[in-house]
């Protein structure tokens, strides 16, 4: 009788391990995949710039993924196409002093492996502020890769704090270029401080009004990026944003580094001939 029992536990207990086997794999992974082209204005350029590997015309990066597999670490993972993926990975020098090259399936902490004509970086997301020998010499590397990768994929859904109001049916676009927008901050007169290397116009709104006898036109940007609002704030203190009005003051230790947008009004009723120059620079943002 006992020896029954203990079969029959055995037998239990590899059923009961097949079954939470097979019900991991019909759960399976979670990917959310974006195709880098979709990305926002921002995204792209936070993930470009953590990624610090130039490309030319022959590489572009195709998507970012993020997959989260129920039983570990968060695995983030770029893919970059090359017409020539040999010769690209053998000239990278970032690839050389900040990755390991890794196979598909032992990527261990992060690393690079290519497939076909496709370079793929992961890097799973771990402690790495652990004096682990097994990441210190890409911790740094790997923090800002990831910190870019989940800005990007969790950061613009369209939940972030905006100060556009409602009732302004404002024409509004975003993805501008990077020219565009210095030309956008310059006829604003905003000054972005030389260590706010992340801050960009997330978008510009314009509205224009015909009921009046000389023209009105109203124009409303949002910043992003911008790590200390302070500081921002005081360099630009010959004009005031919305958010300093409305008095939403972000200056909290803990609101700084978040993706808290700053919003700035700009209004020409009866413009002059400069105003007039100002008005058409803004508008022709929305023409290309």
């Amino acid at each position: 009788m006992k020896k029954v029992i203990i079969i029959s536990l055995a037998i239990l207990s590899v059923l009961v391990t097949i079954g939470f086997c097979g019900a991991q794999l019909a759960w399976g992974d979670d990917v959310t995949r974006i195709e880098f082209s979709k990305l926002p204005a921002f995204g792209k350029e936070q993930v470009k710039n953590a990624l610090a590997i130039p490309l030319s015309e022959k590489e572009r990066i195709s998507h970012i993924e993020k997959t989260e597999n129920h039983t570990g670490p968060v695995k983030y993972t770029i893919a970059i196409r090359c017409d020539n993926i040999k010769a690209f990975t053998e000239n990278s020098t970032t690839l050389k002093n900040n990755l390991p090259q890794v196979s598909k399936d032992n990527i261990g902490a992060i690393g690079y492996y290519t497939e076909h004509n496709t370079l793929y970086i992961s890097a799973f997301q771990l402690d790495y502020d652990d004096p682990s020998p097994e990441y210190s010499q890409y911790c740094g590397y790997a923090k800002k890769l990831i910190n870019a990768l989940t800005l990007a994929i969790e950061g613009d859904d369209g939940t972030r704090p905006k100060h556009y109001k409602p009732s302004e049916e404002l024409k509004v676009k975003k993805n501008i270029d990077r020219s565009k927008q210095r030309e956008i901050l310059n006829t604003f007169g905003i000054v972005i401080p030389e260590d706010e290397t992340e801050a960009f116009v997330y978008s510009i709104g314009y509205r224009e009004d015909s009921s009046y006898k000389n023209g009105f036109w109203k124009f409303a940007i949002e910043i992003g990026g911008i790590k200390d609002y302070k500081s921002f704030f005081d360099h630009n203190n010959h004009i005031k944003s919305e958010n300093q009005k409305s008095g939403n003051y972000p200056y909290d230790k803990e609101m700084l580094g978040t993706d808290y947008y700053i919003t700035y009004y700009k209004l020409y009723s009866n413009p002059t001939v400069n105003e007039i120059k100002e008005k058409d620079i803004l508008i022709e943002v929305f023409e290309d």
